[in-house]
């Protein structure tokens, strides 16, 4: 699944209507990213789905949380 594909997965499961822009980004580390190193290897999944998660925590109409803080403040 691709960043682009998570985040369109999202927003329909949220119930948004959102464009997404995609941007390209370079250097060493996102080449990482994109060659899979952030993934588990076949078989060490442990829990379920994507798409399983999303039906499980996210709902129409609820904000927007991120895991982590933007700004600091």
């Amino acid at each position: 699944m691709t960043l682009e594909s998570a985040v369109h997965a999202y927003l329909k499961a949220a119930g948004l209507n959102r464009r997404v822009l995609v941007v390209p980004m370079p250097g060493r580390a996102i080449a990482g990213f994109r060659a899979g190193g952030n993934l588990l290897h076949e078989g060490e999944r442990t829990g379920g789905t994507f798409a399983e998660y999303l039906a499980a925590h996210v709902r129409p109409g609820d904000p927007v949380r991120l895991p982590y803080n933007l700004g600091g403040r």
